[in-house]
């Protein structure tokens, strides 16, 4: 919210604190099995509404999987991801935006980031 006062302005915003809870040590899944990458808020706030992504900053493009508003946006995905990358809908209301991944191959190597933007 933004509020003028004589000549001084002012801004006020609600801040709202979250913690994501990811596990510490790295995940090992075997080549041609599924694989869940954990992430859940907490505490638990519905982000079916929010934008929640993942990230690899060592592919061009980097996009694993976006998703916004209840929706995919899969248009930038890497194309090693195409066909094999899921953020359940129902969990997001949970505060849970676990990044599944299907047939693990050796290229799936790295470090994964996620975001959530309001």
């Amino acid at each position: 919210m933004f509020v003028k006062n004589g000549n001084c302005n002012f801004f006020s915003q609600k801040l709202t604190f979250n913690t994501l809870v990811v596990p510490s040590q790295p995940i090992i899944a075997p080549v041609g099995s599924d694989v869940t990458l954990p992430c859940q808020l907490d505490p638990v706030k519905d982000l079916r509404d929010m934008m929640v992504g993942w990230v690899r900053h060592d592919l061009t493009p980097g996009y694993i999987h976006i998703r916004n508003n209840h929706l995919d946006f899969l248009i930038d995905q890497n194309s090693l991801y195409l066909g094999r990358t899921s953020v359940s809908e129902s969990r997001l209301q949970q505060g849970d935006m676990s990044l599944s991944l299907t047939r693990v191959r050796v290229s799936d190597g790295g470090k994964y980031s996620y975001f959530k933007c309001p």
